[in-house]
């Protein structure tokens, strides 16, 4: 089944006239929910060849349920699915509950193909797990800058001390603190890079003999923190990332946000890579897989990616 015209105007006229669209290198990482509302009718063209009208409307959408989960999928996979970070004790919980699982199943697949980012910090305790044992080191010698205007580090500021209230590990604690406490230190000095090299006595993290085998599933719905998570996981020996590229939101990051009565917000990024001034952004492009699984329409009815996933772990 596939859209052909909306209104009567074809797909590819309609691509042209969203810049937005043309942004992206490849069509399956293209964003036409933000497109389709401004229709009123598609022409769609079914798998028997027959052709119908269908009248587009709006509807509220469902509100979003988090998931973190973790469940063997066969005698020697276990699957674990996790749609956001905002969280270390959720992510811990997860982990709690499937405490066992992670130590007897030596192939895993790890599906954060809709991830929703959320703090870096929550997807640390699962990384040792994910890492060969000669252990991966984290610092790429990337610098990020922050725009450390008064106004910035206030809302900043304020964010973190409402995520310490709610957060309860002790390392995510720390660093949370830490960082905190830059904010505090640069408040008002414009853009400065961070120092966060006495965040941690040590860059490298140490893995673990098991799981051996670890497919990461990602996909272009994947972004924020968790593009760093498949950056990280893919240095890996033992991880090999397949479906499609992530979204690639990092180059502009750590999101403040300003509220109105309303009910309106407005998220804007206080930090950038160094990066980006020597074209190695990530905007537009993401963290490419390993193996690349073209987006196609058997993926509607069938998952394609977690298919190809438990033939890779056969192998």
């Amino acid at each position: 089944m596939s859209i052909d015209s909306l209104d009567g105007q074809r797909i590819p006229e309609i691509r042209q006239s969203h810049p937005f669209l043309q942004l992206e290198q490849e069509h399956e990482r293209e964003e036409w929910n933000e497109v389709m509302p401004e229709y009123s009718s598609a022409s769609v063209l079914n798998a028997e060849g027959i052709r119908f009208t269908l009248d587009l409307q709006t509807f509220d959408r469902p509100p979003y349920q988090p998931i973190h989960s973790i469940k063997p999928i066969s005698d020697e996979v276990l699957y674990i699915e996790m749609t956001d970070f905002e969280s270390t004790d959720d992510l811990l919980r997860m982990m709690e509950e499937g405490e066992d699982w992670l130590c007897d199943y030596k192939k895993w697949i790890v599906d954060v193909r809709v991830n929703n980012g959320g703090n870096d910090t929550s997807f640390y305790p699962l990384l040792p797990y994910l890492f060969h044992e000669e252990g991966v080191d984290l610092y790429d010698g990337e610098e990020m800058w922050f725009q450390c205007t008064e106004v910035n580090a206030d809302r900043q500021i304020k964010q973190f001390e409402e995520e310490l209230k709610t957060t309860n590990d002790n390392e995510t604690r720390r660093i949370l603190t830490y960082i905190n406490q830059l904010w505090k230190e640069h408040r008002g000095e414009g853009l400065v890079p961070f120092d966060f090299s006495s965040l941690f006595e040590s860059t490298v993290i140490t893995g673990m003999p098991i799981p051996s085998k670890v497919v990461l599933l990602a996909d272009v719905t994947c972004g924020s923190s968790g593009d760093t998570f498949v950056d990280y996981a893919k240095r890996s020996k033992k991880v090999t990332v397949m479906g499609r590229a992530t979204k690639g939101l990092n180059d502009y990051a750590n999101l403040a946000s300003v509220e109105w009565e309303e009910g309106f917000e407005f998220h804007y990024p206080t930090s950038r890579l160094r990066r980006i001034d020597e074209g190695r952004g990530m905007t537009g492009i993401g963290i490419l897989p390993h193996i690349h699984i073209p987006w196609t329409p058997l993926h509607i009815d069938h998952d394609i990616d977690l298919e190809r996933a438990m033939d890779y772990l056969k192998g």
